[in-house]
């Protein structure tokens, strides 16, 4: 908050000929702080993925594309008589002209060879080819978090096939965080990229009931992590839920693959799908790598390894 902001301020006054600040908020939120805080000359953030640059009385607010795809560089200095602040930014695009720092270089190649090794752990291979689908996977989160798309699918699906007893596959978009189009040849370490949390998935047993209300929340969650994506065998007829075109059955009982995740009750808008909820009636869980419902990153794999070469 602004007050706390504050306080930092005057913990580094006098020690510093500029203040910078790195942060992941949205850009009303730093504009505020501009406005609140004017000795904050450079904002430094993300969260919107895609490049931003506004002027807020002398400061400045920066953001590059999500990826490294683009970064800013900037010049500070002091001009004129009396030494006001000024800052120069550019957008620069991220390709192979730009060289390697050396030293960054080898500290990212250090955390790297670390991830690998606990990527392994749980039977994920990056380096290894897995598939080229036909045309470019959706997983921006303008799309992932407003409508179903095809990369929600294809997860949602190997989530199905690795459940066979169960009625539908159901997972948060917000678990998606490449924030890209997926396309050309997909390795292992794509599909870690896509799904970086990873995690157990869960065969569900709950009523129609609270699926019925599970779907139709979700569709009030557009834009929020807990928008759902769903198997294909799931749909809507514009007054019914559907499960291989049939209405749900609110008394019935269905069987579902999800994340765990989604049934903590920490989902902002599904805090509802808890165990402990009378309509849930049971949750069976697996551990990774001895089973691909351990991990939903090795359902993926197994999926996709399981659909011709193209």
């Amino acid at each position: 908050n602004i007050k706390s902001i504050k306080k930092a301020w005057k913990e580094v006054k006098g020690k510093s000929d500029i203040v910078v600040a790195l942060t992941h908020l949205a850009l009303d939120q730093d504009e505020r702080i501009l406005r609140k805080v004017k000795h904050i000359r450079l904002i430094m953030g993300g969260h919107e993925h895609k490049h931003n640059y506004v002027t807020v009385r002398k400061g400045a607010i920066a953001k590059a594309d999500a990826n490294a795809k683009t970064m800013y560089r900037h010049l500070l200095f002091r001009s004129g008589k009396r030494g006001e602040i000024q800052i120069i930014s550019d957008l620069v695009e991220v390709d192979t002209t730009v060289a390697p720092d050396p030293v960054t270089a080898a500290a990212v190649k250090e955390w790297e060879d670390k991830a690998y090794v606990a990527f392994r752990s749980v039977g994920l291979e990056p380096d290894a080819i897995v598939y080229q689908p036909k045309e470019p996977l959706d997983g921006t989160e303008a799309s992932m978090r407003y409508k179903q798309t095809n990369l929600g699918n294809l997860i949602a699906q190997s989530m199905l096939a690795a459940s066979s007893k169960s009625d539908a596959a159901v997972f948060n978009s917000g678990s998606v965080r490449i924030d890209d189009m997926v396309e050309g040849v997909i390795s292992q370490l794509d599909i870690i990229r896509m799904l970086p949390f990873g995690g157990r998935l869960l065969e569900v047993e709950l009523t129609g009931t609270l699926l019925n209300q599970m779907l139709t929340t979700s569709d009030h969650l557009k834009g929020l992590g807990g928008y759902l994506q769903v198997s294909d065998n799931v749909s809507f007829d514009g007054t019914s839920w559907l499960i291989n075109n049939s209405a749900i059955d609110k008394p019935k009982v269905y069987s579902i693959i999800a994340p765990e995740y989604l049934f903590t009750g920490l989902e902002k808008g599904l805090e509802f799908l808890k165990e402990g909820n009378p309509e849930i009636r049971s949750l069976k869980r697996f551990d990774a790598p001895a089973d691909i419902r351990g991990d939903i990153r090795l359902a993926v794999v197994r999926y996709l390894q399981s659909l011709p070469t193209l």
